[in-house]
């Protein structure tokens, strides 16, 4: 049967009273000889030395209640006697104790807690093998063999868990019954019952990088009768045994550097009735997470995460803490800093009771990251027992969204398509709006800057625009206009007027040819405006202040304050269009003999003329008479 207490039944671990759980004991196979809980806290192995098999339970996290896998016990070859772990739960190793006596490996499912042999196992051991230790590396394991009075020792191959001997068993000067290692790797420790005389604790030193084992001077060291278990207290200063066969519990001080035992004042203690094992309740850090990132990044961005960890103990340090953070899928690490610099997972050391320690993860997220979001995982352990687990990972999810980008253009509104000298606004709609964006216009002038730019074409011609948005150390996308650039001259044909005049041969007449424009906009000041009318042909700058003359002094512009709807008008006035042969034209135009013509206007504005009236005004006399001309619009 296996009797359990749950670590929550401790009085915040300072008086050590134990309470029974609800259903203990449990059963077991027959004789279970040892107990030991995985280093996950979720299983209990029990080796059953007289039937040969191994029951295996998961253990209520609440509770403390253990419940039978499926199937357990579980038959395995030789005498079960112990049964340990390597430090992160991955391999088990029972000891048989018949002779000879072997190892068994197993391997061990992190989800179900089954055992599968590993190749090649049993290993070959001493002479009733009945105790079994892994090293806190998790390199090598040491075997007590009983009937041999030695230690066989072996290395573990990291990714199959098979067992490598390193030599001959070591010889220890008595017969061990237990065997621990001390809190620093460096110290093997045997309690060793003495057979029928007084029992002993052996001490070998242990090569870190080798895993052999040298007995240290003085060792053996005496001890109570029939010492038949061994343990290092948490402060690795003093050893403990069990003394089963004189009811006592003997306390040394431990020299971590020598390997030295002294008996403390007043050992042995008095231990009850045969005393077999002895345990040191572990340290208890009760270690939690917390994992904060952004809401959303963009593809090409990096996700930034905040990864905070704390000892919740009010007691214990918690040391050798450990961070995992594996990095997402599709995602790729960038850095760490705080707490820790070095790639995960990574060792923030000790944490005192209440002391936290903060690490800032940075991964990137690829620019051509397809899914909606990624999720981030960190989970934290210590080498103390942790009595909520609950609190030990954290997960923080980002969405993902990808860099967006579209372009469009416009010319100015009067005009339908672009054209030569012409301010032509682009406009980028880029998602983020942090991005930047740079445009190349295709004609060989510099870049601009800017999600809205104007160019201007001097060239007719057919233009490929490319822009480009770049977020800042992170992605960049595309967009392509094509742009058809035409000539900005704009044609006006005069093909019809009527002219009432009563004058005289002879007499002058001034053409008054008034343009207008829409919107007001379309008039920029500093640009020329080239007018043609018949013979003449002038260029002015409009200054939208005052009246410019020509340079010839043959043109002068203004601004006039009339138009339907607010249009400006810019009056152009050509003197001396030409000297009238008759008293009375109809129908059309004449040149200067009087024979019929037509006049073409031909505006360079840099823009479109969406309305223009031309007419003649000729003086004779006190009378005005007008002439309108009918257009037409040519491109």
């Amino acid at each position: 049967m296996i009797s359990t207490s749950p670590s929550t039944s401790f009085d915040n671990c300072s008086t050590g009273f134990l309470t029974l759980v609800t259903g203990s004991p449990f059963a077991a196979g027959s004789r279970p000889n040892a107990a030991t809980v995985h280093p996950s806290g979720k299983f209990l192995y029990a080796a059953n030395e007289s039937s040969s098999d191994i029951s295996i339970y998961t253990i209520d996290q609440t509770s403390g209640a253990l419940t039978p896998l499926a199937g357990s016990p579980f038959a395995v070859s030789g005498a079960c006697d112990f049964i340990t772990f390597d430090p992160k739960g991955r391999f088990a190793y029972v000891t048989d104790n018949n002779s000879p006596g072997n190892v068994l490996g197993f391997t061990v499912n992190a989800i179900t807690g089954a055992l599968t042999p590993v190749a090649g196992s049993p290993f070959l051991a001493g002479n009733s093998a009945n105790s079994v230790v892994v090293d806190a590396t998790g390199q090598f394991v040491y075997v007590a063999n009983y009937s041999d009075a030695s230690i066989s020792a072996y290395s573990i191959d990291q990714t199959t868990g098979v067992l490598t001997s390193l030599g001959a068993a070591v010889a220890i000067g008595d017969v061990p019954d237990h065997i621990t290692i001390d809190r620093t790797g460096k110290f093997i420790i045997t309690s060793n019952d003495g057979m029928s005389g007084p029992g002993t604790v052996s001490v070998l030193s242990v090569n870190t990088t080798t895993g052999a084992i040298t007995p240290v001077t003085g060792s053996p060291f005496a001890s109570g009768a029939g010492p038949s278990g061994s343990a290092v207290d948490n402060s690795n200063r003093f050893v403990i045994t069990a003394n089963e066969n004189s009811g006592s519990i003997s306390v040394f001080a431990f020299d971590a550097n020598t390997g030295a035992l002294t008996a403390v004042p007043g050992s042995p203690f008095a231990g009850g009735s045969e005393p077999v094992k002895v345990a040191v309740t572990p340290t208890q850090a009760d270690v939690s997470i917390t994992k904060t990132g952004p809401v959303s990044v963009f593809a090409g961005q990096n996700a930034v995460f905040t990864i905070t960890v704390k000892n919740n103990d009010a007691i214990f340090d918690a040391t050798n803490v450990i961070v995992a953070d594996p990095t997402p899928a599709g995602l790729t690490f960038i850095s760490n800093s705080g707490a820790s610099t070095t790639a995960f997972p990574c060792n923030i050391g000790t944490l005192a009771p209440g002391q936290s320690a903060t690490i800032t993860a940075t991964f990137n997220v690829p620019a051509n990251f397809s899914s909606a979001s990624t999720t981030n995982s960190a989970s934290v352990s210590s080498d103390q027992f942790d009595p909520t687990l609950s609190n030990n990972s954290a997960t923080a999810t980002v969405s993902v969204s990808p860099l967006m980008l579209s372009a469009s253009f416009s010319p100015l509104p009067f005009a339908a398509t672009p054209i030569t000298n012409s301010p032509i606004t682009f406009t980028a709609a880029v998602t983020p709006a942090s991005a930047i964006v740079t445009w190349n216009f295709g004609d060989g002038s510099p870049t601009a800057t800017g999600a809205v730019v104007q160019h201007i074409f001097s060239t007719v011609g057919t233009y490929t625009v490319t822009t480009t948005a770049q977020i800042p150390n992170g992605a960049a996308t595309t967009a392509t206009l094509t742009i058809i650039v035409m000539d900005g001259a704009i044609n006006f044909d005069l093909l019809h007027c009527t002219l009432q005049f009563g004058g005289l041969k002879g007499d002058s007449a001034t053409l008054i040819a008034i343009m207008t424009f829409d919107p007001a906009t379309v008039l920029i000041p500093g640009t020329p405006i080239t007018v043609s009318i018949g013979g003449y042909s002038r260029q002015f700058v409009f200054n939208n202040t005052k009246p410019m003359k020509s340079s010839d002094g043959k043109m002068v512009t203004q601004v006039t304050g009339f138009s339907d709807g607010g249009v400006p008008v810019v009056r152009v006035f050509l003197k001396q269009f030409g000297t009238l042969k008759s008293d009375l034209v109809s129908g059309q135009p004449v040149d200067a003999n009087g024979n019929p013509t037509s006049e073409t206007v031909r505006i360079q504005l840099g823009g479109k003329t969406v309305a223009a009236q031309f007419k003649t005004t000729m003086k004779h006399s006190a009378r005005t008479n007008i002439v309108l001309f009918g257009y037409s619009l040519g491109h």
